[in-house]
């Protein structure tokens, strides 16, 4: 009886890490890893490139494009175990979080003090920064302040051979040799599995208002809003 329910937890397991949010058939790994650290992650991808196994890199599994359902199977490597990571540096107006931090307490800690991070995909009390670097997040607010790539300053990765590569500057000014940051971001772990970062803050808003506006068409909307970008409201 005892094995009985230890094979029906490892199958509600498996079937758990087998779908994200999306529409995307579900798919059942044949494993799941937990690593804590990006030393863990390498020595997975060391073996499973040895052996010619596939890998799947998962967060929160909040996303709606696909990226989390191992489609071909092999091992999950589930990144909601790592320590947890969320240092805001105030006098540089950078924050250096871990690949499981969550996106809303990014945005509260930052906002406690004075600071504002922009991207906000509408999992942000879910969603974790590492997977949101891997599929670019955006949100409403991209209209102004962009996607994820554009917050992004510096990345600790591991790729698909277990190398661990610091990739950017983690400064706000870097602009010698090839972006491979920017070439990550947005790569849904297909190029190398995101284990930390350097994401960029700007000095929050003195005043948020908002309004309710009636327009009499689509054209007029538009015009509205190229007019109000042209005033510098926003």
């Amino acid at each position: 009886m005892d094995r009985v329910a230890e094979l029906t937890r490892e199958q509600t397991l498996l079937e758990r890490y087998s779908h994200d949010e999306g529409d995307a058939a579900p798919v059942l790994p044949q494993a799941i890893v937990f690593p804590r650290t990006t030393t863990d992650d390498a020595a997975l991808m060391q073996v499973a490139s040895r052996h010619s196994i596939p890998v799947t890199p998962r967060g929160a599994g909040t996303n709606r494009v696909g990226a989390a359902v191992p489609s071909s199977g092999g091992i999950v490597m589930a990144m909601e175990r790592f320590p947890a990571r969320l240092d805001i540096d105030e006098a540089s107006a950078r924050a250096h979080v871990g690949p499981n931090t969550i996106t809303k307490a990014l945005h509260d800690a930052a906002e406690s003090c004075g600071l504002f991070y922009g991207p906000d995909p509408s999992s942000s009390a879910e969603c974790q920064l590492g997977g949101n670097i891997a599929c670019d997040a955006a949100g409403p607010r991209a209209f102004k302040y962009g996607s994820t790539r554009h917050w992004v300053l510096g990345l600790e990765v591991v790729t698909a051979d277990g190398e661990v590569l610091q990739l950017g500057a983690g400064t706000s000014k870097g602009v010698t040799g090839y972006d491979l940051k920017s070439l990550v971001t947005g790569s849904e772990g297909t190029l190398a599995i995101v284990c930390g970062a350097t994401l960029r803050l700007v000095p929050a808003a003195r005043e948020v208002a908002t309004l309710l506006v009636s327009l009499r068409s689509e054209q007029a909307l538009a015009q509205a809003i190229l007019a109000l970008q042209k005033a510098r409201v926003h």
